[in-house]
């Protein structure tokens, strides 16, 4: 949708590959401005406008995580864009844990995606549907078995279902990116943007503890509100800003401070803006140089992954560590040999004593099961 003369507002994964985890050229994408139905013809009922840049949240991730983040803004050529189309409001900025606006808000969503799971290929006309804000503890229930989502009391996702009739109602594939929006009123004379559609469970699909359905998931746009602001005054501005780099006043995840000499540069930042961040100096990690919050690999020495729901508890170490106690240890021999009983004091990866029906090889070092004749 649009939220400028020449900025579109999507889903991050829509715009990134992902296997390869690169973001599509611009020259590869279009974007289709005011069309309703597929029979609208390009030039004529709608604007096929060519995209000159692409930037995308750098905190997101193209393997599926459930993390969020999952938002990105297209730049058209202004060539291309007859300026007819209608724009959409952002939501003010709203930080977790609290829903955008309250739950129980009716709100519409829009799309020329599948009706339904089974089926194939886009319908014809624009379709649209009225859906329902969940409370976030009713989102974290129905997601409670899926492992990779994360709570939706932190995590940058909002969750909608279907309004409580028996009416099952949903975004599907090929609705990826569309808005979940507040209608206009009276004293609200565009329509707001408060969702973008991420991802969901089956299209339209009984969800065990009800019978009106799993809510699909949604960006929750007040929440990376600050994200999209700095990035359309980087755009206006004309800079270099599609990896977030430290030019972007992001209230959820924002530099204070750059290293002297290469502002704008993604890995430059020096300090961060909000308190419990830090700057990730993992250098094989997405977020390498910018700002994170703080969380296991700070506190824990060696740890390279967290716990997804507990970020202080350790879930994996450096090479040859494993997790004790919430640190980082030393492997020994009972974890390379699982006949093993007794590790030498001095060397731990040495093996001095088996386990019942296994001796020591001299050879390898490790316990073989005894032959049978012994």
């Amino acid at each position: 949708m649009l939220i400028g003369q020449t900025q579109v507002l999507t889903a991050a994964h829509c715009v990134v590959d992902e296997t390869s985890n690169l973001i599509d050229a611009p020259v590869d994408l279009k974007a289709a401005i005011g069309i309703r139905s597929a029979k609208d013809k390009p030039g004529v009922d709608y604007d096929l406008a060519n995209v000159k840049r692409v930037v995308v949240h750098p905190r997101y991730l193209s393997a599926f995580t459930g993390e969020g983040y999952d938002i990105a803004i297209l730049e058209l050529d202004p060539k291309t864009v007859t300026g007819k189309n209608e724009l959409v409001a952002l939501p003010a900025y709203v930080p977790k844990p609290s829903n955008p606006v309250p739950a129980g808000t009716r709100l519409q969503l829009i799309g020329l995606g599948n009706l339904g799971n089974g089926t194939y290929g886009s319908d014809t006309v624009l379709q649209r549907t009225e859906l329902v804000l969940e409370h976030l503890e009713a989102c974290n229930e129905a997601y409670a078995n899926w492992p990779d989502v994360g709570d939706f009391f932190e995590a940058t996702l909002i969750c909608a279902g279907a309004p409580r009739t028996n009416k099952f109602t949903d975004a599907c594939d090929a609705d990826s990116g569309g808005p979940l929006y507040a209608p206009r009123t009276a004293g609200r004379p565009y329509d707001t943007v408060i969702g973008l559609v991420s991802f969901g469970d089956k299209c339209p699909v009984l969800y065990a503890k009800t019978r009106f359905g799993t809510p699909g998931v949604y960006t929750n746009v007040a929440q990376l509100r600050g994200w999209v602001d700095a990035n359309l005054a980087c755009l206006a501005e004309n800079k270099t800003c599609p990896w977030g780099g430290t030019c972007l006043d992001d209230p959820a995840n924002g530099c204070a401070t750059c290293q002297p000499g290469i502002e704008g540069d993604p890995t430059a930042c020096a300090t961060c803006k909000v308190s419990g961040y830090v700057v990730d100096k993992n250098g094989r990690s997405r977020q390498y140089g910018q700002c994170r919050p703080k969380d296991c690999r700070d506190v824990v020495p060696g740890c390279t992954t967290c716990s997804h729901r507990r970020p202080f508890n350790c879930a994996a170490c450096n090479f040859g560590y494993k997790v004790v106690n919430n640190q980082c240890v030393l492997k020994d021999c009972l974890d390379y040999d699982r006949a093993c009983r007794q590790c030498d004091l001095a060397t731990p990866l040495i093996c001095t004593a088996c386990k019942r029906h296994h001796m020591l090889d001299a050879a390898t070092g490790r316990c073989v099961r005894l032959p049978h004749h012994v």
